[in-house]
């Protein structure tokens, strides 16, 4: 952005994104001004030079009039309206076309201008906000000075607008115009371009996989794409198990971690879905051989079991009644 005020602009040729005279100004080189507000009250000398335009807004007031004098206004298309000008030797080129209002005075000199008997017009068309992919259609709003309806139109980029409703088809930048025709009374407004971006949206990835236990058969993953379409990968990113496609095959207890991932293509970003999930420890089985009702005195005797899937060794204990246990002696 570049505000100049009381002095000169230059040396040098310039491209100014943004740019705002005011107060008395030379321009001694010539400038690219992607866009132009020249301020109530200015005087701009355009120093025998040529000064091109994409957007520019020239109202002065009965007060505060705009003077600009000595050069070349360049803008290619589209219209050039100005308010309360003075104008002296200032060609208007570049193929758009160049309009001073009813309240304009022609100090002689000019080529390409229309000093006209109407009024000029201000179209207000806010800002646009980034969007994302997938979003919405949503309204944009302009409106102009003269209460004439105001026309929408893309001007470049994925979208595509219907009276006020923009519906995005893409990934990248927007330009949108708005534009009045003007009529008996109104002079056509200069249009004006409104720009935001599409970016790419996040998919909506997630996978499920239910309760655990060691020693289950393996396990196929339920997976709810998202919307790229391209293939979901899987992973084991800790603990112990290991995957084949989307089939969990579980080689022990405790926690482990699956990854996700679908590819992004030209409107969705890649995601990614990582879930932590804990496998139990599986329940052991143990046959205990049946004992026989014994009598007092009679001797000592072993008792066996087969131990679970552990491999650990089966203990026993006496948990109640007249009796002691040694190893697997019972007495």
């Amino acid at each position: 952005n570049y505000s100049y005020l009381e002095g000169f602009l230059g040396e040098g040729d310039l491209t100014l994104n943004d740019a705002t005279l005011s107060g008395n100004v030379t321009l001694f080189n010539a400038v690219t001004f992607k866009k132009l507000t020249i301020m109530p009250g200015a005087s701009v000398d355009f120093y025998e030079n040529t000064q091109t335009v994409e957007q520019i807004g020239i109202g002065g007031t009965v007060e505060d009039p705009i003077t600009m004098t000595n050069g070349v206004l360049k803008k290619t298309s589209g219209n050039v309206v100005g308010s309360y000008l003075a104008l002296t030797d200032l060609e208007a080129a570049g193929g758009a076309s160049f309009y001073a209002d009813k309240h304009s005075i022609d100090n002689g000199g000019n080529t390409g201008w229309i000093f006209s008997t109407k009024e000029a017009q201000v179209i207000d068309f806010p800002a646009i906000s980034n969007k994302a992919y997938g979003v919405e259609p949503f309204p944009v709003t302009a409106t102009s000075t003269s209460g004439l309806p105001v026309a929408l139109a893309i001007v470049s980029g994925p979208a595509a607008i219907s009276g006020d409703m923009v519906t995005i088809t893409g990934v990248g930048n927007v330009i949108v115009q708005a534009d009045q025709e003007g009529h008996d009374t109104f002079l056509p407004p200069q249009e004006v371009l409104q720009s935001f971006r599409v970016k790419k949206a996040s998919q909506n990835l997630d996978f499920t996989i239910g309760d655990l236990i060691f020693g289950q058969e393996p396990v196929t993953i339920t997976t709810t794409p998202g919307e790229s379409g391209n293939d979901v990968t899987y992973s084991v990113e800790s603990g112990p198990a290991t995957i084949s496609g989307n089939v969990l095959t579980i080689t022990g207890a405790g926690t482990i971690i699956v990854k996700a991932v679908q590819k992004g293509n030209d409107n969705y970003l890649t995601a990614t879905v990582s879930k932590e999930i804990n496998i139990a420890k599986a329940l052991q089985d143990i046959v205990f051989t049946s004992i026989p009702d014994k009598t007092f005195g009679d001797a000592a005797f072993h008792v066996s079991a087969t131990g679970g899937a552990s491999a650990n060794p089966v203990v026993f204990s006496v948990v109640s009644g007249p009796a002691t246990l040694g190893d697997s002696e019972v007495t």
